[in-house]
């Protein structure tokens, strides 16, 4: 389940990250807002004491690093344009035929630099083209 969250603090990270030293770890949770010291040494041997501590790092969730896509460019002669722009000008150049928004399911965009034309095929019916540059 969702862990419900209670001043900044996680039920789940103290069920997991110190195992049945809750009221310790809300005591480091409230002395870190103030910006004093999490804990002294007594309270570091009372929780490492018979007792296995997982790292923070396994109990904050993995942020999944997803790839940025490419920027391309087409370049032909003294023209350039992007890929994601002539995908933007099809998607317009669709919806202004009076197609509804998000009724796309597939596209193709096929490029022909020489005739500095985009023609494409959406939903595997329509047809049309748009200016390349």
């Amino acid at each position: 389940g969702v862990p419900r969250q209670r001043n900044s603090v996680t039920i789940e990270a103290i069920d997991y990250r110190f195992r049945g030293n809750a009221i310790t770890f809300l005591q480091q949770a409230v002395r870190r807002t103030k910006g004093e010291d999490t804990m002294d040494k007594k309270e570091q041997k009372q929780m490492t004491a018979g007792k296995e501590i997982i790292p923070e790092k396994a109990v904050q969730k993995e942020e999944t690093k997803q790839e940025s896509a490419p920027e391309i460019i087409l370049q032909y002669r003294e023209y350039e344009a992007s890929i994601d722009a002539v995908t933007d000008r099809v998607k317009s150049h669709y919806y202004a035929k009076g197609h509804a928004h998000g009724s796309i399911e597939s596209i193709q965009i096929y490029v022909k630099p020489e005739d500095f034309t985009a023609y494409y095929v959406i939903n595997d019916g329509v047809v049309g083209k748009v200016n390349l540059f």
